[in-house]
């Protein structure tokens, strides 16, 4: 909020980087690739707040919602990649360059996030709220590829909806976050992000090799169902994202997709268990 959300999206493109760095230097130390395990962490965590905010900012209302599953869906694709690059380099042989092959490809992504923030006007909402009026307008007229009167009307809104804002956050204080409303709406906001982590899928994510080592053996098969898991993900994503997301309600879609979620981590958990 400071600095902008192009300076923001920089330095976690910075932070990544030299986070990769560590990881692929050959220390023969495991704390070292620990720590630039934790640096790489921060990077993506910064850079996986800033980036949807950044999104929402200069989206058009009417596609906000397809643009926002992107974020998700291009997730989905670099992990999809992470899984059939760690099937390719599995045939290596057993050295060094073995694992720092697929840990420094992450420098290509995380280098041109960086590059590629040059190349974008700073978001309009934030040039808005610092008073930037002129920068704010250049800035959707480069985004919109115009200057029409929808734009301007858009700009206008704009103005209005930060206006509206500030009116309602004058004279704010910590503790109103107290308040049962506020508190209510605290919660529901953390709560939502916490149980979206709580279904399983980000574990599945990260521990797929393992997870099916226990249904088909360890050996090169749990690296191709992975792989093979990934892309199924893309595809549903995908989907979700063309068909989907702006033509239900977000409410909707949120219980019926944790429902189903559920029902699939009850039955994942039913086949480990048999086997």
């Amino acid at each position: 909020n400071r600095y902008g959300r192009r300076v923001a999206m920089m330095l976690c493109s910075m932070v990544f980087s030299f986070g990769v760095v560590l990881e692929v230097i050959d220390t023969h130390s495991l704390p070292a690739f620990y720590v630039g395990r934790v640096i790489c962490g921060l990077g993506i965590g910064g850079s996986a707040t800033i980036i949807p905010i950044y999104m929402s900012e200069m989206s058009p209302k009417e596609i906000r919602g397809q643009l926002g599953s992107c974020y998700q869906l291009t997730y989905t694709i670099g992990i999809l990649i992470s899984y059939w690059i760690d099937y390719g380099v599995k045939p290596m042989p057993s050295n060094a360059r073995q694992w720092q092959l697929p840990i420094g490809v992450q420098l290509v992504p995380g280098a041109l996030m960086g590059l590629g923030m040059f190349t974008l006007d700073e978001s309009v909402r934030w040039l808005l709220a610092h008073g930037k009026t002129a920068e704010a307008w250049h800035s959707l007229v480069w985004v919109r590829a115009g200057d029409g009167p929808t734009v301007a009307e858009e700009f206008d809104e704009m103005r209005r909806g930060l206006e509206e804002e500030r009116h309602a956050t004058a004279g704010f204080r910590p503790r109103e976050l107290l308040e049962w409303p506020n508190l209510h709406r605290l919660l529901i906001g953390g709560g939502l992000f916490l149980a979206q982590q709580s279904t399983g899928s980000t574990a599945l994510a990260y521990f797929g090799p393992q997870f099916f080592s226990l249904l088909v053996g360890p050996g090169d098969k749990n690296l191709l169902l992975t792989g093979i898991f990934g892309a199924i993900k893309v595809v549903a994503c995908l989907i979700f994202v063309i068909f989907l997301s702006d033509r239900f309600g977000r409410r909707p879609l949120l219980a019926s997709g944790a429902a189903f979620m559920a029902v699939c981590m009850v039955a994942t958990a039913a086949v480990v268990k048999e086997y």
